[in-house]
């Protein structure tokens, strides 16, 4: 990677995440860009900062969010714009690629993937310094059924997510989620499932195991603590669940500063394991 990618590049990151807060910004990207941080669609940011490229940070987007990201792509249709998400959805990743966004990249994000990407940045942006401004059509194109087709169903599944937020490190049934949110379990259960893409259980599961990669981070705390902490009773059954998730034990990983873990789907490849750790 040349040496001045992080001279050259500014970039305004917006954090568009409607429900589970995921993680800070990737160090990957702090580390060779300057990081503007901002929220929402901030039109006022891109047009202020003039950054080489733009962050859009969704969870998992709506119809109203890639409607608002097509509108906001057209505004500012020369400024490159990347996606990050936690959704992994091929026919998301194709609407945004032919909605002219420059790259779709689900979390976590493994650094090789980033470098490269900035590189590929760094260039385009040469050039861009270097050639005539000139318009740029806009096609319209169809949101993928991927996308919720409202806010609605994802508001009645706040409360249940504001449970596991809060209440992790207990045990949580999923018939008080549901009645949290007002549904029958069945119903909650398909609802969820359709959402998020696996079971409740298994998103508990996965938000515990989040945390716990958040708090190994400290070379200094004990494994059994964390696993205590973030609702485990047994240190095996966290050390098991650890390893299936993550795809390494916790004391291969213990103060790792770029630890990462997403909450929403497995992968238990070498290069899915690899993107939790520093290259």
């Amino acid at each position: 990677m040349p040496s001045n990618v992080e001279q050259n590049l500014t970039c305004v990151w917006m954090n568009l995440k409607r429900s589970v807060q995921i993680d800070e910004i990737p160090a990957a990207f702090e580390r060779r860009c300057s990081v503007i941080r901002t929220s929402g669609f901030d039109e006022a940011a891109v047009t202020g900062q003039a950054p080489d490229f733009v962050v859009l940070e969704f969870d998992y987007p709506s119809r109203q969010d890639l409607a608002r990201a097509a509108t906001f792509k057209q505004t500012f249709a020369s400024v490159p714009m990347l996606v990050v998400t936690v959704q992994h959805s091929e026919a998301l990743a194709v609407w945004f690629f032919r909605s002219k966004f420059y790259d779709y990249l689900v979390q976590p994000l493994p650094s090789s993937e980033v470098a490269s990407c900035l590189v590929q940045l760094e260039q385009i942006v040469s050039l861009k310094r270097t050639q005539k401004t000139r318009p740029l059509s806009q096609p319209h194109v169809a949101a993928p059924s991927e996308a919720t087709s409202g806010a609605n169903v994802r508001t009645q599944l706040q409360p249940a997510l504001t449970l596991v937020e809060r209440n992790y490190h207990q045990r949580i049934l999923v018939t008080d989620a549901a009645d949290k949110c007002g549904l029958a379990p069945f119903r909650f259960g398909r609802e969820f499932k359709e959402q998020f893409g696996m079971d409740f259980r298994e998103f508990v599961l996965r938000y515990r195991i989040r945390e716990a990669c958040r708090l190994l981070r400290n070379p200094a705390v004990s494994i059994t603590e964390v696993g205590y902490s973030v609702g485990f009773s047994e240190p095996s059954y966290f050390t098991k669940m650890f390893k299936r998730l993550v795809g390494l034990l916790p004391s291969e990983v213990l103060g790792n500063a770029d630890l990462r873990f997403p909450i929403e789907q497995e992968k238990t490849s070498r290069n899915y394991q690899s993107s939790f750790l520093k290259s």
